[in-house]
């Protein structure tokens, strides 16, 4: 398995108005050709063989998680809310994008996310550096 070429960790606040129907809802206006899709907790955009996939977490390891991030990295911003945090939404793509055709899509996808409330950074763990 490929690690993703697009990758972040998105923590939330425990006021977020964040829900995967909202998500595809607002992705899907930002995005009308590409398939948006929600099931569950995952959302998807496909389009050509190539997908980011969006999962909005919220098990008990994330809370965890959350905590021991808080601890380690105490400049990074929100970081009481971050000790509270019970959820995040993960982000991956699946499929090769070597000539980064999907570059901005994902960039406009970081930016849908931004609109919700609640969303306290976005962070690759792949070199634990703020996006």
């Amino acid at each position: 398995m490929s690690t993703p070429q697009y990758y972040a960790l998105i923590p939330l606040a425990n006021d977020t108005d964040l829900s995967t129907e909202t998500l595809q809802s607002r992705l899907a206006d930002r995005l009308p050709d590409y398939a948006v899709t929600e099931e569950g907790s995952l959302v998807t955009v496909t389009r050509d063989g190539w997908s980011l996939n969006l999962y909005l977490c919220d098990e008990d390891w994330v809370a965890v998680e959350a905590k021991e991030m808080a601890e380690m990295h105490p400049e990074w911003p929100n970081v009481e809310k971050l000790r509270e945090s019970s959820s995040r939404v993960e982000l991956a793509s699946v499929g090769e994008d070597f000539a980064m055709d999907h570059f901005n899509t994902y960039l406009y996808v970081l930016d849908v996310v931004d609109t919700f409330r609640g969303v306290l950074f976005k962070f690759d763990p792949r070199d634990g550096q703020l996006i």
